[in-house]
Order: C-alpha cells, then structure tokens, then sequence
C-alpha cells in the first residue's frame, strides 16, 4: 500500500448501508481466515484508542511504580524521563505520586514518558489531585531530512499550532498566548488551557534540544469531598505556566546533560504504599493496573488485515486487571501518512474484554450482561444522534454469523485529541466481549490531529474497513485468545 496516493479502493460495503435498517435488523456476516504475521515489540501509545472509544476503557490507566534510577546517562543509552525532575518539586507537586512510564520507538522517532498521579487531602473539605508528565521525542533521520531538522519542523509546527489556537481556539476550550522562554533548550514555550466551563485546566510546555522535542504538562485540580465534576476548581494561569515552566527548564537542562554524557537524574519518587496514598474514591474494588505486554499472537495474525487500512503502524499491547475481568487492548496507529491534498490519519484497536466469576473461571453471564449494557447505551445514542458538542453516532446494526451477538455503529469524535470519524463493532463470544474500531480523518499539512479543518472519515469509508477487519480479529481471537 502506497501512503501517498489516495485512498485504495475498499470492497462495498456487506452491511446493507443503502437501504435503511432499525436498530434490530440483522445481517448476515461471514468469516474468512486471518494470515499469519510476525510478532511486533510492545509499545505504550495508546492516545488514538482512548480518545476515539465511545465510552472509557473497561479497564482503566492506572500508574506503575518507577522502577530504580541509572546514577547517569549517555546518548549511546536510552534517556529515563522519570529521572528529569527534581525530587523537591516531585515532593512538592505530586506527593506520594504513583508512576508510570511508557515507551515506544518507530522508523521516525523514538519516544520516552514518565506521569506522575497524587491525590491528597488540600483540607477536610477538599480533596487535591495533581498529575504532571514528561515525554521526550528523539527524531531519527528520514528521506533525506537530518534528525535536527526533523525536530526543528516538530517543535515549529507546535508553536504556530499553540499561536493560532490562541486566537481559533478548539470549540469549548480556552487558550492562553504562547509564552516563549529563553534558556530551556534551543527554544521552549509554555501556555495555558482551559475549559470553557472551567472544570478543566493544564500548564503545558513544549522545548526542543538538539535531535529532542520535549513536552511538559501540569495539571491539578481541588474540588469538595463527594462533590461532582462541575464543583471543581482547576489550577489558574499564573499558576500552571509557572510549573510548567519549571518543568520544562528541568526537563531540558536534563536532556541536554544526557546528550553530553552527563549526569542528569534526581532521585525518583518511590512507589506508594497503600496507606501512603489515598484512594481518589470510595470504590469498592481496587483500580485496575494497566501495564504494557508483548503483542498477543491474535493481535500479530491480524496484521495483513490491519496494514491494509493503516500503512506502517506503530503498534503495542496493554493489559489491565480487574477482579471480575481482564482487558487486553492492541493497537495501531499512522499519524501522519502524507496524501496530495495533505496528511492523512488512519488508526486500529482491539480491545478483549473477558470476565471470570468469583472463582476464577469464565463468567459467559457477566460478559452477556455487559454486551447487552454497550448494546442499550448504543441505540440511544443512535436515536439521540449528537451526545454532546464532542461525539455523535450514526444508526447501530446488529450482525449475525459473528460470535454470539455483534452489532456495529458509526461515531464522530471532535475533541481536545483528536478529530475522527470511527467505524466501530462489538462482539459478544462467551465469556470475552470484543471490541473493534478502525478510525481516520484527512488535514491540511502542517496542521495537527486537532485541526478544526479536519475532514474525518465518512461512515461509508469507516464501515467499508470493518468487515474483513473485524472477521480476522475474532478468528484469530478463537484460534489463541489473549491472555
């Protein structure tokens, strides 16, 4: 498959879109064989898959413990982002953080991440949550452009983003001017975000050194004990650029002593203890731990049927617990795939949702009852077509000879991270609920996945792309179910 040329031709479409169906109609659905495919290394991203799901992950992100610090190190060794900020201000901004790091590395670029999470107690009626992260981009040369150039571009483009944004800002949000610094890096800027109304806020930070893009965010948010999200207080301007400022002159004094072969790292927070950090909420079971894992066979097998609608992926696995459930999720993404009109975004998951009773064993009945929860919400959403200024669906069919149950639907998802469209199905096969999205949407070149000119997929072209794709997932998944 050629990046630049236009879109391959797609067969039509097996799901009868020409003629009108209710949400109960049915429609046949056969089942070709997956190919083979080598396995491919974990990675961490998993940005496009959460920002494009209807509904949050049935297992949710949950930190890692930082594990132990290098004393130094050099541009021959990889950067550890979770050493870059002083242990003063790790004590100071997120105390008794839990942690987690994530990496992955592509033809283009290879990335390092650390986040930082804490709720504590600001007082006895408020509770504070803080969380602050740092992501360090080294850019690899590629057709005929030196790395240096490469991030120069990257962190040019961040900024006339950042400035325009300023003036267009995204629908619902609010932006600060970008505010640049002197003496971080080659060249770094701060700015500040915030909802419109006013539950949300970030200081973020955007530097470049040398071959590196450095990116920074800090977050906090105070609101009542059991208070609902509209209750919250979101940090302020001056407060947030300050940090983010502070973190971003860490973070690139850091890298800049690590392309040196200097020493660089602070000692990392430790892991929390359990009576150390409180539970953001009185839930009854524990959050689940979202750790990245080698690419499950049935996720490798799939993809011939993956790489014909995304072209050279970067790919990964997470895995998350939950007492009554365990969640595998694989995905693909290509970002910035280059067309003649402009850039082009195209992007897969997987997501297996399998249930176990208190024993341990396969619970068919709870995953039956959570099919059948995913299939309500759907039909009200297609009745109600718009759910908010964010997300709208199209109509939800259901499919027979798929599993035991399956339905699709169509949504466009316009937020903060993303603008997409995204053809979506869901897949009851007894104890494991499957589900399978395929997303994308075409932009101006030198603009971002954000970009308000963003024209996303249609549902045609979405749904086109599920069929084969969502056949091969669930035969592989009956071949060799992750575990």
């Amino acid at each position: 498959m050629n990046p630049d040329a236009s879109e391959p031709p797609t067969a039509p479409v097996r799901w009868g879109l020409a003629t009108p169906q209710s949400p109960a109609a049915r429609r046949r659905w056969t089942v070709p064989a997956a190919a083979a495919a080598t396995a491919l290394a974990v990675t961490g991203g998993v940005t496009l898959y959460l920002t494009t799901r209807p509904d949050p992950p049935a297992a949710g992100p949950v930190p890692a413990a930082s594990p132990a610090v290098p004393a130094a190190a050099s541009p021959t060794g990889d950067p550890d982002a979770c050493s870059m900020v002083g242990k003063a201000e790790l004590d100071r901004l997120v105390p008794h953080a839990e942690i987690d790091r994530q990496n992955r590395n592509s033809p283009e670029q290879s990335v390092w991440e650390c986040a930082w999470e804490s709720v504590s107690d600001a007082s006895a009626e408020f509770t504070r949550t803080t969380a602050i992260t740092v992501r360090l981009i080294r850019h690899k040369a590629s057709n005929g452009r030196s790395a240096r150039n490469a991030a120069t571009t990257s962190y040019d483009l961040r900024l006339r983003a950042d400035r325009r944004a300023a003036s267009e800002p995204v629908k619902g949000f609010a932006y600060s001017p970008a505010v640049p610094l002197t003496g971080a890096g080659d060249e770094g800027h701060v700015r500040y975000t915030r909802s419109k109304k006013n539950t949300y806020a970030t200081g973020e930070g955007y530097g470049r050194a040398g071959e590196v893009t450095i990116e920074v965010t800090y977050k906090a948010d105070q609101y009542p004990r059991g208070g609902f999200a509209d209750a919250n207080r979101p940090v302020d301007e001056k407060e947030a650029l300050r940090e983010a400022e502070l973190l971003l002159r860490q973070a690139s004094a850091a890298v800049t002593a690590w392309q040196e072969g200097r020493p660089y790292t602070h000692p990392a927070t430790p892991a929390p203890t359990a009576a150390a950090t409180p539970s953001p909420t009185a839930s009854p079971s524990p959050s689940p731990t979202q750790v990245g894992i080698t690419v499950p066979v049935a996720c490798t097998a799939v993809a011939p049927a993956v790489t014909r609608l995304v072209p050279r992926p970067e790919n990964g696995a997470n895995r998350a617990r939950q007492p009554d459930r365990t969640t595998i999720v694989c995905w693909w993404e290509s970002v910035n795939i280059r067309t003649a009109k402009g850039l082009r975004m195209r992007t897969v998951y997987a997501e297996f949702t399998t249930f176990a009773d208190r024993a341990g064993g396969p619970d068919p009945e709870g995953a039956r009852r959570y099919y059948d929860e995913q299939l309500t919400k759907g039909q009200k959403r297609a009745k109600a077509g718009r759910e908010s200024a964010e997300l709208s669906f199209g109509r939800l069919a259901e499919v027979e000879g798929l599993g035991e149950r399956a339905y699709y639907q169509y949504r466009q998802v316009r937020n903060k991270t993303v603008h997409a469209g995204v053809g979506g199905a869901l897949v009851l096969s007894g104890a494991t609920v499957i589900e399978v999205g395929y997303a994308g949407a075409d932009r101006p070149r030198d603009t971002s996945v954000t970009s308000r000119a963003s024209v996303l997929m249609p549902e045609k072209q979405a749904l086109a792309g599920l069929p084969e794709l969502t056949e091969a997932i669930i035969r592989a998944f009956e071949q060799n179910p992750p575990r």
